[in-house]
Protein backbone atom coordinates (compact mmCIF):
# COMPACT_ATOMS: atom_id res chain seq x y z
CA UNK A 1 0.00 0.00 0.00
CA UNK A 2 1.09 3.50 -0.69
CA UNK A 3 0.77 6.66 0.61
CA UNK A 4 1.01 10.05 -1.14
CA UNK A 5 0.83 13.88 0.47
CA UNK A 6 1.68 16.50 -2.10
CA UNK A 7 1.86 20.34 -1.12
CA UNK A 8 2.45 23.60 -2.55
CA UNK A 9 3.82 25.16 0.71
CA UNK A 10 7.26 26.28 1.83
CA UNK A 11 9.35 23.19 1.43
CA UNK A 12 11.64 22.56 3.73
CA UNK A 13 16.01 23.25 3.43
CA UNK A 14 18.58 20.43 4.06
CA UNK A 15 18.52 21.81 7.88
CA UNK A 16 15.07 21.68 8.48
CA UNK A 17 15.04 17.88 7.22
CA UNK A 18 17.64 17.15 9.43
CA UNK A 19 16.85 18.54 12.59
CA UNK A 20 13.13 19.17 12.67
CA UNK A 21 11.42 16.39 9.94
CA UNK A 22 13.09 13.80 11.19
CA UNK A 23 13.46 14.91 14.41
CA UNK A 24 10.98 12.84 17.00
CA UNK A 25 9.00 15.34 19.36
CA UNK A 26 10.49 19.21 16.96
CA UNK A 27 9.14 21.51 14.53
CA UNK A 28 10.28 24.31 12.63
CA UNK A 29 6.83 26.23 12.90
CA UNK A 30 6.65 25.64 16.89
CA UNK A 31 5.92 29.31 18.40
CA UNK A 32 4.27 30.38 14.97
CA UNK A 33 0.61 30.69 15.57
CA UNK A 34 -0.26 30.67 11.76
CA UNK A 35 1.59 27.36 11.01
CA UNK A 36 -0.29 24.71 10.48
CA UNK A 37 1.16 22.23 13.34
CA UNK A 38 3.88 23.04 15.98
CA UNK A 39 4.64 19.67 18.12
CA UNK A 40 6.55 17.78 15.35
CA UNK A 41 3.96 14.82 16.20
CA UNK A 42 2.25 14.46 13.00
CA UNK A 43 4.82 13.80 10.70
CA UNK A 44 6.11 11.08 13.06
CA UNK A 45 3.65 8.79 12.01
CA UNK A 46 5.26 8.51 8.89
CA UNK A 47 7.71 6.27 10.47
CA UNK A 48 4.79 3.20 11.22
CA UNK A 49 5.73 2.01 7.87
CA UNK A 50 8.34 0.10 5.48
CA UNK A 51 9.55 3.01 3.49
CA UNK A 52 9.11 6.85 3.21
CA UNK A 53 10.16 8.84 0.14
CA UNK A 54 10.62 13.11 0.42
CA UNK A 55 10.95 15.31 -2.33
CA UNK A 56 10.56 18.92 -1.25
CA UNK A 57 12.09 22.47 -2.67
CA UNK A 58 12.68 25.30 0.02
CA UNK A 59 12.32 27.75 -2.80
CA UNK A 60 16.36 27.94 -3.18
CA UNK A 61 17.41 24.08 -3.73
CA UNK A 62 15.51 20.64 -3.77
CA UNK A 63 15.96 17.57 -1.45
CA UNK A 64 15.71 14.09 -1.68
CA UNK A 65 15.28 12.11 1.84
CA UNK A 66 14.19 8.68 2.39
CA UNK A 67 14.04 6.23 5.32
CA UNK A 68 13.52 2.57 5.20
CA UNK A 69 12.85 0.26 7.65
CA UNK A 70 12.47 3.13 10.85
CA UNK A 71 9.06 0.79 12.72
CA UNK A 72 11.35 -2.36 13.01
CA UNK A 73 14.32 -0.12 14.27
CA UNK A 74 12.32 1.61 16.55
CA UNK A 75 10.45 -1.15 17.93
CA UNK A 76 13.86 -2.46 18.23
CA UNK A 77 15.17 0.26 20.34
CA UNK A 78 17.11 1.88 18.07
CA UNK A 79 16.78 5.47 16.09
CA UNK A 80 15.48 5.53 12.41
CA UNK A 81 18.83 6.04 10.05
CA UNK A 82 17.68 8.76 7.41
CA UNK A 83 19.46 9.52 4.41
CA UNK A 84 19.23 13.11 3.24
CA UNK A 85 20.80 14.14 -0.33
CA UNK A 86 20.34 16.80 -2.89
CA UNK A 87 18.41 16.06 -5.97
CA UNK A 88 19.68 16.57 -9.31
CA UNK A 89 15.94 17.24 -10.19
CA UNK A 90 14.61 20.82 -9.76
CA UNK A 91 11.17 20.08 -7.58
CA UNK A 92 7.99 22.61 -7.63
CA UNK A 93 8.22 24.69 -4.80
CA UNK A 94 6.62 22.29 -1.74
CA UNK A 95 6.82 18.48 -0.57
CA UNK A 96 5.84 15.60 -1.65
CA UNK A 97 5.89 12.53 0.58
CA UNK A 98 5.63 8.94 -0.23
CA UNK A 99 4.73 6.26 2.30
CA UNK A 100 5.14 2.77 1.48
CA UNK A 101 3.61 -0.08 3.73
CA UNK A 102 2.20 1.96 6.21
CA UNK A 103 0.40 0.24 9.95
CA UNK A 104 1.74 -3.26 8.09
CA UNK A 105 -0.75 -2.14 4.90
CA UNK A 106 -4.08 -2.00 7.34
CA UNK A 107 -6.26 -0.48 5.39
CA UNK A 108 -9.85 -0.95 6.64
CA UNK A 109 -10.03 2.83 8.04
CA UNK A 110 -8.59 4.35 4.55
CA UNK A 111 -11.65 5.31 3.53
CA UNK A 112 -13.12 8.96 2.68
CA UNK A 113 -15.97 9.56 4.75
CA UNK A 114 -13.56 8.20 7.67
CA UNK A 115 -10.71 10.45 6.81
CA UNK A 116 -12.86 12.96 5.97
CA UNK A 117 -14.51 13.52 9.31
CA UNK A 118 -11.12 12.51 10.80
CA UNK A 119 -9.57 15.95 9.08
CA UNK A 120 -12.54 18.29 10.11
CA UNK A 121 -12.46 17.00 14.15
CA UNK A 122 -8.68 16.38 14.95
CA UNK A 123 -6.52 18.70 12.43
CA UNK A 124 -5.92 22.33 11.40
CA UNK A 125 -8.30 21.31 8.72
CA UNK A 126 -11.26 21.53 11.17
CA UNK A 127 -10.19 25.41 12.33
CA UNK A 128 -12.90 27.32 14.08
CA UNK A 129 -10.88 30.57 13.74
CA UNK A 130 -13.59 31.51 10.95
CA UNK A 131 -16.32 31.61 13.87
CA UNK A 132 -14.83 34.98 15.13
CA UNK A 133 -15.10 38.14 13.61
CA UNK A 134 -11.52 40.12 12.57
CA UNK A 135 -9.09 37.22 12.70
CA UNK A 136 -6.78 36.44 9.95
CA UNK A 137 -7.92 32.99 8.77
CA UNK A 138 -5.67 29.79 7.70
CA UNK A 139 -7.28 29.23 4.32
CA UNK A 140 -5.97 26.65 2.46
CA UNK A 141 -7.33 23.55 0.84
CA UNK A 142 -7.07 19.98 0.62
CA UNK A 143 -7.54 17.58 -2.14
CA UNK A 144 -8.50 14.06 -0.80
CA UNK A 145 -8.91 10.79 -2.23
CA UNK A 146 -8.81 7.56 -0.15
CA UNK A 147 -8.92 4.10 -0.86
CA UNK A 148 -12.32 3.80 -1.87
CA UNK A 149 -12.75 7.00 -4.22
CA UNK A 150 -11.71 7.09 -7.86
CA UNK A 151 -11.51 11.00 -7.96
CA UNK A 152 -9.81 13.39 -5.24
CA UNK A 153 -12.80 15.82 -2.98
CA UNK A 154 -11.65 19.03 -2.15
CA UNK A 155 -11.97 19.97 1.49
CA UNK A 156 -11.97 23.49 2.49
CA UNK A 157 -10.35 24.86 6.29
CA UNK A 158 -13.38 25.68 8.46
CA UNK A 159 -15.18 23.13 10.99
CA UNK A 160 -18.51 22.49 9.40
CA UNK A 161 -21.11 23.60 11.40
CA UNK A 162 -24.86 23.74 10.70
CA UNK A 163 -26.99 26.63 10.61
CA UNK A 164 -28.84 27.93 13.33
CA UNK A 165 -32.22 27.02 13.58
CA UNK A 166 -33.56 27.83 17.56
CA UNK A 167 -37.24 28.76 17.28
CA UNK A 168 -38.40 26.22 19.38
CA UNK A 169 -42.06 27.15 18.56
CA UNK A 170 -41.55 26.96 14.84
CA UNK A 171 -39.53 23.34 15.00
CA UNK A 172 -42.59 22.06 16.73
CA UNK A 173 -44.96 23.26 14.10
CA UNK A 174 -42.62 21.56 11.60
CA UNK A 175 -40.99 18.85 13.28
CA UNK A 176 -43.66 17.67 15.78
CA UNK A 177 -42.37 15.48 18.62
CA UNK A 178 -38.92 14.96 16.94
CA UNK A 179 -38.45 19.18 16.91
CA UNK A 180 -35.83 18.80 19.48
CA UNK A 181 -33.65 16.88 17.01
CA UNK A 182 -33.35 19.67 14.58
CA UNK A 183 -32.37 22.69 17.47
CA UNK A 184 -29.33 24.33 16.58
CA UNK A 185 -27.84 27.49 18.25
CA UNK A 186 -24.32 29.01 18.39
CA UNK A 187 -22.80 31.15 21.48
CA UNK A 188 -19.32 32.33 20.62
CA UNK A 189 -16.99 33.56 23.51
CA UNK A 190 -13.85 35.22 22.45
CA UNK A 191 -10.69 35.99 24.59
CA UNK A 192 -11.94 34.60 27.87
CA UNK A 193 -9.17 34.07 30.41
CA UNK A 194 -8.72 30.94 32.72
CA UNK A 195 -9.89 31.76 35.99
CA UNK A 196 -6.54 31.01 38.03
CA UNK A 197 -4.39 32.00 35.42
CA UNK A 198 -6.13 35.37 33.97
CA UNK A 199 -3.34 35.92 31.32
CA UNK A 200 -3.71 32.99 29.66
CA UNK A 201 -7.01 33.13 27.10
CA UNK A 202 -9.00 31.12 25.21
CA UNK A 203 -11.40 31.05 22.63
CA UNK A 204 -15.05 29.35 23.07
CA UNK A 205 -17.82 28.18 19.87
CA UNK A 206 -20.15 26.19 21.85
CA UNK A 207 -23.08 24.82 18.79
CA UNK A 208 -25.96 23.21 20.52
CA UNK A 209 -27.56 20.53 17.87
CA UNK A 210 -30.47 18.08 17.91
CA UNK A 211 -29.60 14.43 17.53
CA UNK A 212 -30.55 14.04 13.67
CA UNK A 213 -28.26 17.35 12.42
CA UNK A 214 -25.53 15.86 13.73
CA UNK A 215 -26.22 12.70 12.53
CA UNK A 216 -26.73 14.43 8.77
CA UNK A 217 -23.53 16.60 9.33
CA UNK A 218 -21.23 13.93 10.56
CA UNK A 219 -20.18 10.23 9.89
CA UNK A 220 -19.02 9.55 12.92
CA UNK A 221 -22.45 9.92 14.17
CA UNK A 222 -23.84 8.13 12.16
CA UNK A 223 -22.04 5.11 13.40
CA UNK A 224 -22.66 5.96 16.78
CA UNK A 225 -18.95 6.35 18.23
CA UNK A 226 -19.54 10.86 18.41
CA UNK A 227 -22.78 11.09 20.08
CA UNK A 228 -25.40 8.94 21.62
CA UNK A 229 -29.02 9.60 21.19
CA UNK A 230 -30.86 11.14 23.95
CA UNK A 231 -33.71 8.90 23.53
CA UNK A 232 -35.28 6.52 25.77
CA UNK A 233 -38.34 5.07 26.74
CA UNK A 234 -39.41 6.77 23.96
CA UNK A 235 -38.97 9.78 25.96
CA UNK A 236 -36.84 12.56 23.45
CA UNK A 237 -34.87 14.91 25.92
CA UNK A 238 -34.15 18.39 24.39
CA UNK A 239 -31.10 19.45 26.92
CA UNK A 240 -30.73 22.78 26.78
CA UNK A 241 -32.71 26.28 26.08
CA UNK A 242 -29.95 28.85 26.56
CA UNK A 243 -30.11 31.86 28.27
CA UNK A 244 -33.37 30.94 30.83
CA UNK A 245 -33.51 29.48 33.93
CA UNK A 246 -36.06 27.74 35.09
CA UNK A 247 -38.06 24.88 35.58
CA UNK A 248 -38.95 20.95 33.23
CA UNK A 249 -41.56 21.31 31.05
CA UNK A 250 -43.35 18.38 29.76
CA UNK A 251 -45.15 18.67 26.02
CA UNK A 252 -47.29 16.14 25.60
CA UNK A 253 -48.12 15.21 21.97
CA UNK A 254 -51.15 12.67 20.08
CA UNK A 255 -48.59 10.65 17.90
CA UNK A 256 -47.98 7.50 20.64
CA UNK A 257 -48.30 9.60 23.22
CA UNK A 258 -44.46 10.06 23.41
CA UNK A 259 -43.49 12.65 25.68
CA UNK A 260 -40.62 15.56 25.12
CA UNK A 261 -38.88 16.78 28.07
CA UNK A 262 -37.24 20.40 27.38
CA UNK A 263 -34.74 20.84 30.21
CA UNK A 264 -34.76 24.37 30.77
CA UNK A 265 -31.32 25.96 32.33
CA UNK A 266 -29.09 28.47 31.43
CA UNK A 267 -25.90 28.47 29.31
CA UNK A 268 -23.38 29.18 31.46
CA UNK A 269 -24.54 27.10 34.61
CA UNK A 270 -24.28 24.08 31.63
CA UNK A 271 -21.05 24.83 30.78
CA UNK A 272 -19.86 24.88 34.12
CA UNK A 273 -21.39 21.56 35.00
CA UNK A 274 -20.11 19.95 31.91
CA UNK A 275 -16.43 21.37 31.73
CA UNK A 276 -15.97 23.36 34.85
CA UNK A 277 -15.29 26.78 32.56
CA UNK A 278 -16.29 29.91 33.95
CA UNK A 279 -17.64 32.16 30.46
CA UNK A 280 -17.74 35.35 30.85
CA UNK A 281 -20.82 37.92 29.42
CA UNK A 282 -20.25 38.79 25.76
Amino acid sequence: MVIELIDNGTGMSRDTIINHFWNLGDSKSRGNQYAIGEKGHGTKIYLRSDKVLVQTNDGIDSYETECEGAFFSLNAGEVHSPKVRKSDQSFSKGTHIRIEGYNNNQRSTLKQDILKDYLYWYTILGTIENQFPNRKLREFKVLLQALDRDMPELLCSGHPFPKENYNINKLFDTYGEIAADYYVKKYVYAEQSLETMPEVKYDVVIYFEGYIVCWELSSKVKDGSLLKTSVEDETRILHIIPGIDGDIKKCYLDSDNAAIKIKVICLKDYVTQKWGITLLDQ
